[in-house]
């Protein structure tokens, strides 16, 4: 799975049509460019945060995935967590 890596982060602006705005975009080395753009939708803000977050998040998964899953009597709860995670980074790398 690849995405564009750098920091992601989130940008705020008004369109020309006076509607609110939020880009989503990433910083690298080279260059900085927009992931999206988010126009006038319910619960604007939260959404482009959540976007932005997007990577770290993922990376956060994978780390408690495989903190979890080399315990080598885990508990239910454990196993459900495991199962969750696993769930969510196969959505996020398919």
């Amino acid at each position: 799975m690849s995405y564009t890596k750098g920091k992601w982060y989130k940008t705020r602006s008004e369109s020309r049509l006076g509607v609110p705005e939020i880009f989503v975009r990433v910083e690298n080395d080279t260059e900085s460019e927009d992931i999206c753009c988010l126009i006038g939708c319910p619960d604007i803000e939260a959404n482009a945060r959540l976007i932005a977050a997007a990577p770290d998040l993922l990376y956060a998964c994978k780390i408690a995935f495989n903190l979890l899953d080399s315990e080598p009597m885990p508990t239910p709860e454990t196993e459900s967590v495991i199962e969750k995670l696993s769930f969510a980074i196969g959505n996020a790398e398919q």
